[in-house]
């Protein structure tokens, strides 16, 4: 099973309408091309503690991805 992921982290274009359209779009165009995407907002992770959060994001994704290869490979 071969997975592919987006962990896009936004700044402050990405709250306006039109980055907000372009967002939307782009995320769409990824999904159904087989990606997984996650955004983070670029204030969150600046810190030590959103630096935490990200590792963690990464952290349950890789577990998603560790189960359904189980769920795969049982089939």
């Amino acid at each position: 099973i071969k997975e592919k992921m987006v962990l896009e982290v936004d700044g402050k274009q990405h709250l306006t309408p039109k980055g907000k359209a372009h967002d939307e779009k782009r995320d769409a165009f990824l999904r159904e091309n087989g990606w997984e995407v996650f955004r983070l907002a670029w204030v969150s992770v600046r810190s030590e503690a959103g630096k935490r959060r990200v590792e963690q994001a990464l952290t349950e994704f890789l577990e998603v991805l560790r189960s359904r290869k189980v769920v795969a490979l049982e089939k």
